[in-house]
């Protein structure tokens, strides 16, 4: 009798059930097998942590008898009527590294031991990272972005977990990611939690990718790790409070004549509204004009328009705020979570155990949380932070979405890193965390910059430093 211990697991993922291709050679290198089925790898080893799991319940149909009389019948049947879709997770480090062979043998492209993941979270199907799919390997950087995840289905894999021990192998058939979550808990080396369902769940023996470097593509050892205590995080946030989207002020370019009452003041343009004036007159001239309230919005300076007052001839130009304020937080810890809404269908027929048949996408989120502690003293910190929201909220016109730009670098600036980018954020109020040392937490969701069209709620970017030549 062998058992199965869990640290003697090897997770096998492909994109097909046979013909595994896993070898690394020439110009290849750890690419992603195309849609032709020419060129490139299709089965990639993914080293896991503790904690994996796998499972696979069913729905069941209870029938039950209540009569009377004197000698009732009491007892249930209890039929199988389908499959639950099987469930499951497992945790991956984020490991970056240099692909020497990817892009020929003079130039190394930065790849990742998770990149078949990521494709399959953000694309329906991979074609050698031609640019025309989810994720991009280049001399420059990984980027792994959501401009193909506007589809129905996303990519279909099949995970083989095997255990050397007792020589089992569990297949997962046509499993879809459903959500992935980085944690980069400062104390730790970042990671990424991924979840997910699939159609079925078999022991398959050794029908299953066996050999590492034909079957499938060994994970690099030398494959970096990211350190998630050198990690920045910028926002830059469109906020009434601190005047951006506002006009700050009104210059006089020319006073005019005749102006034997105050003119009226008015603003024209510039995408925004709600900016108001007034002006000043002495010997008939406009001499001032004094901004009562900045409004909001205002992505350009609008036209100033000088009208009233028995006069003629005065101008002027507006000053609109840039539409953004910069934070620098140091984090000290936090999470990203992407989620594809995954629904299965499964049919409902009598006297058969219904099977899982097909997956189809529900509302892509983009969210996550960050903290940091309640710092002062600085123009972009995290108490003029707070201050800003509470003035945003609190002001006559308070933004119905308080949004701006985030750039998480995990792990800093220089690689090894991972950098996520969200272009357009709603913030929410930062909540007090009151312990030894007073902290905020900063939760937002990642909108798309163009509603229901733009599909760019956030990019990730890897970049390794490690250089690995994978068919050595």
């Amino acid at each position: 009798m062998a058992f199965s211990l869990s640290r003697n697991c090897t997770l096998i993922v492909s994109t097909v059930g046979s013909s595994w291709v896993g070898a690394a050679s020439g110009t290849i290198g750890g690419r992603l097998r195309n849609s032709a089925g020419t060129a490139g790898i299709d089965t990639y080893e993914i080293p896991v942590l503790d904690g994996f799991s796998f499972s696979q319940g069913n729905q069941t149909q209870n029938i039950t008898v209540n009569e009377a009389g004197d000698a009732p019948k009491r007892g249930q049947q209890i039929f199988n009527t389908a499959l639950d879709p099987v469930d499951f997770s497992f945790t991956t480090y984020v490991r970056p590294y240099q692909d020497t062979d990817g892009g020929g043998a003079s130039s190394a492209v930065h790849s990742a031991t998770e990149k078949l993941l990521w494709n399959a979270m953000v694309a329906s199907t991979t074609d050698a990272e031609s640019g025309a799919k989810g994720v991009t390997s280049s001399a420059t950087n990984l980027v792994v972005d959501f401009n193909d995840s506007d589809v129905h289905q996303l990519e279909l894999l099949n995970y083989y977990f095997y255990f050397s021990d007792s020589g089992l192998c569990y297949k997962i058939g046509n499993g879809v990611l459903n959500s992935a979550e980085v944690d980069f808990s400062i104390d730790g080396l970042a990671q990424i939690s991924w979840n997910g369902q699939g159609e079925s769940l078999v022991e398959v023996g050794s029908t299953r990718p066996a050999t590492a470097g034909t079957d499938y593509l060994a994970a690099p050892a030398t494959a970096d790790f990211i350190t998630n205590k050198l990690s920045t995080c910028t926002l830059g946030l469109d906020l009434d409070g601190s005047a951006a989207g506002t006009i700050s002020s009104v210059a006089v370019t020319a006073g005019g004549t005749g102006y034997t009452s105050t003119p009226t003041v008015s603003f024209t343009g510039g995408s925004g509204s709600g900016a108001k004036a007034t002006a000043t007159v002495a010997g008939g001239v406009v001499t001032a004009i004094t901004v009562t309230s900045g409004g909001f919005g205002y992505t350009s300076a609008p036209t100033i328009n000088i009208s009233g007052g028995a006069g003629s001839g005065a101008t002027a130009t507006a000053t609109a705020a840039n539409g953004s304020k910069e934070y620098s937080l140091a984090v000290t810890g936090g999470s990203l979570t992407f989620d594809n809404g995954i629904t299965w269908l499964t049919p409902e027929e009598l006297g058969v155990i219904n099977q899982p048949q097909s997956h189809f996408t529900g509302t892509r989120a983009v969210s996550g949380s960050l903290t940091c502690y309640l710092t002062s003293g600085g123009a972009s910190d995290s108490e003029e932070l707070l201050n800003d929201f509470m003035s945003d909220v609190s002001s006559a016109n308070p933004d119905n979405t308080v949004d701006g730009t985030m750039t998480l670098n995990i792990g800093g600036a220089v690689a090894p890193n991972m950098s996520v980018s969200v272009p357009h954020a709603h913030f929410t109020i930062p909540t007090i965390d009151v312990a030894d040392i007073v902290s905020v937490t900063i939760e937002f969701t990642g909108l798309e910059s163009t509603a229901f069209s733009s599909a760019d709620e956030a990019t990730i970017t890897y970049k390794g430093s490690t250089s690995v030549d994978l068919d050595a």
